[in-house]
């Protein structure tokens, strides 16, 4: 139940990310039409796409970081699986798929 749940905000932190992305994408898309028509000046247009640099590279980071949980979450999953295999062997002598 709790890893469902993990995994569930997982997909939920890359969903927000792919919208956020989404967003500036068509934000920065609208800066460069503003700025070649000259609805807005060349200086404000640059600090602009620049600040929208600096939150993709934020978004980038978080979305790393929920990456390395999730792995680190199946490298737990893995480890207790082995661990419990492990233990199975010591009981059959080594032999975990003979069972009878």
């Amino acid at each position: 139940m709790a890893e469902q749940r993990k995994s569930y905000a997982s997909k939920a932190a890359k969903s927000k990310a792919n919208v956020e992305i989404g967003t500036i994408k068509n934000r920065l898309k609208q800066l460069a039409e503003d700025v070649a028509s000259g609805e807005m000046q060349t200086q404000r247009g640059s600090v602009s796409g620049q600040l929208y640099g600096w939150v993709l590279k934020a978004i980038e980071q978080e979305r790393k970081q929920v990456e390395v949980e999730d792995l680190k979450r199946q490298l737990e999953e893995v480890r207790l699986l082995y661990e419990e295999q492990k233990s199975r062997d010591r009981g059959t002598g080594g032999n975990s798929w003979w069972t009878g």
